[in-house]
């Protein structure tokens, strides 16, 4: 075989990553979002609340689904 020439094949995933974890997020989150207390893009989750309340609603969601953040991001 001449060039560079790659073998690539399907593993059976018609969504990519970005798009299941969006969808992930969402049902994680879906009653929040809902109500327009939280919103969720990817990797981004703004808390529409000063409330430790409302912070507190979201992390112990994550937790509870193996999702994790790093405080040092939070504002």
């Amino acid at each position: 075989m001449e060039g560079n020439v790659h073998n690539c094949r399907r593993i059976g995933c018609s969504l990519n990553l970005q798009t299941m974890f969006q969808m992930m997020m969402n049902k994680i989150l879906q009653d929040l979002i809902n109500t327009g207390k939280v919103a969720s893009f990817i990797n981004d989750i703004i808390v529409g609340t000063e409330e430790k309340e409302g912070y507190d609603e979201v992390v112990k969601r994550l937790a509870e689904n193996n999702l994790y953040i790093k405080p040092e991001k939070c504002k």
